[in-house]
């Protein structure tokens, strides 16, 4: 990470802890909340170690998400990453790009991988309410 992307992804990064942990605290205490846990695949687009720890510490840092491996296929890297409020799988696409691109800005030029749910997760619930 250059020195002057560091200068705006870290202010960055900790208005977005700050806002996600507001959110978390909200859905918490919502009595009607609804959970849509979800595992997806996010295909990694950044090359450097050092720029895939960070992305990965970032993803873990906010609240509501945990990077939970990295891996690779035959496509390249990618992360399984948990997400608490997962029912808009592109609205999660979109905040782990734009999390990847404030990391390396050299990357936007390249496509945005899809985002995907990994078929073998099941959901294991959607409310607190269920079964009561």
């Amino acid at each position: 990470m250059k020195l002057t992307t560091a200068f705006t992804y870290f202010p960055w990064l900790a208005k977005e802890i700050v806002v996600a942990s507001v959110q978390t605290m909200a859905m918490l205490f919502n009595p009607r909340r609804t959970y849509d846990p979800v595992v997806v695949k996010v295909p990694l687009r950044l090359k450097q170690d050092s720029e895939v720890a960070l992305f990965a510490l970032s993803i873990t840092m906010t609240p509501g998400t945990l990077t939970c491996t990295t891996a690779a296929d035959d496509h390249g890297r990618y992360f399984l990453v948990h997400a608490v409020q997962g029912q808009d799988i592109a609205a999660l696409a979109d905040s782990f790009a734009d999390m990847e691109e404030r990391i390396n800005p050299d990357i936007r030029a390249k496509a945005r991988p899809e985002v995907s749910v990994l078929p073998e997760y099941q959901r294991p619930f959607h409310s607190s309410q269920e079964g009561a």
